[in-house]
């Protein structure tokens, strides 16, 4: 092959490595509790409860899913998983937190006030890890309070991912799939 050939390779390969590291960022306050976030005195009370509600519905749609107790509780840690009686009754982690997300670029000071201009969803920590991930398994750090994310993981997940084992935190094992 060519020189010149090689270096074009090269350089269209890495194109998306480096579109990534460009992505928007967005404004984004992560909590584990609604207490916490409460407590924090970052927004209002009332802020605080309904977006850790909404965290709560979307952890139901969306929260990683496992066949079996002991494949859940090999990536979320012994006890830290439950049984969905509901949609055959599959396994997911307890939601360990929740992100508050700026849907909007720059978002101002108050971009949490606005109806429409943010989202909330379930964060989770696999065993031994202090990151926070997203449903879809986005790594948003380990810190709590006010951070930036990327503005996919702004978005919540669209759906479940039924994972196999220790598949969570490793994306090479996950397989899409409607966990329903």
């Amino acid at each position: 092959m060519k020189r010149s050939m090689f270096i074009k390779l090269a350089v269209l390969g890495g194109a998306p490595l480096l579109l990534t590291g460009c992505e928007e960022e967005r404004k984004a306050i992560v909590y584990e509790s609604v207490e916490a976030c409460i407590s924090a005195a970052q927004i209002p009370e009332k802020t605080c409860r309904e977006d850790y509600a909404r965290a709560e519905v979307e952890h139901r749609a969306t929260a990683p899913r496992y066949s079996s107790s002991s494949d859940c509780e090999a990536d979320f840690g012994a006890g830290k998983c439950q049984q969905n009686s509901q949609s055959g009754g599959f396994f997911m982690p307890f939601m360990a937190g929740y992100m508050i997300a700026s849907l909007i670029q720059g978002g101002g000071n108050n971009w949490y006030s606005s109806p429409g201009s943010h989202s909330s969803q379930p964060l989770y920590r696999t065993n031994g890890s202090s990151t926070w991930r997203t449903a879809d398994n986005t790594q948003i750090g380990n810190r709590t309070g006010a951070t930036n994310v990327p503005a996919s993981a702004a978005q919540p997940a669209t759906r479940a991912v039924t994972m196999s084992r220790s598949g969570f935190g490793s994306s090479a094992s996950a397989r899409g799939g409607w966990g329903s």
